[in-house]
């Protein structure tokens, strides 16, 4: 016996244009708009990692100088790799300057556009590489030792404030949870 529902198809396309009219709007804008947790997956991605001054994440303190200064809109990468090409610095030692208060990432004259657009590229075929050998050593240990039994313990930690979601991680991981997400 094959479950249908018997609804008129006039009626169906009817909500698909005024889900479209509803969305397209929203969607428009969010392709305009980025925002902090965005833009800290980016620099990180960017290889970005570790504390600065009172234990705040590195990738934090770019991002607040950045949003601070107004130019989030134009995206982290920018501000990192503009100032990466400019001052021949990694991306680690852009956010490490950030930190210790010699760099101001807004006030970095525009290095050229290609130069920029160049670092970008090595540094996100970099990234990739990373994620593939991180991927395939995961998949060999797999291999090698098995996966281990479920169900996996799982734990989504998201308090609002970062600072406590790692402590709580932390704490979860040592209590033995298998995934742990920080949102």
């Amino acid at each position: 016996m094959a479950l249908t529902m018997n609804v008129d198809s006039r009626l169906i396309e009817r909500a698909r244009q005024a889900a479209e009219r509803i969305t397209g709007k929203v969607q428009t804008f969010i392709d305009q708009h980025t925002t902090i947790s965005t833009e800290r997956a980016v620099v990180r991605l960017l290889g970005v990692e570790g504390k600065g001054p009172d234990e705040v994440p590195l990738a934090n303190l770019l991002l607040e100088q950045i949003a601070d200064g107004g130019g989030l809109e134009r995206g982290a990468a920018y501000w990192v790799l503009n100032a990466c090409v400019h001052h021949t610095l990694s991306p680690q030692q852009v956010a490490e300057a950030v930190a210790n208060g010699t760099l101001n990432l807004l006030q970095v004259p525009a290095s050229e556009p290609e130069l920029v657009a160049r670092a970008a590229d090595w540094l996100s075929r970099a990234t990739l590489t990373r994620i593939r050998q991180n991927r395939e050593n995961r998949e060999r240990q797999i291999r090698q030792r098995g996966e281990r039994p479920t169900p996996w313990k799982y734990l989504i930690v998201a308090t609002g404030n970062i600072y406590e979601d790692v402590i709580q991680a932390q704490n979860a991981a040592r209590q033995g949870a298998d995934v742990i997400a920080v949102i």
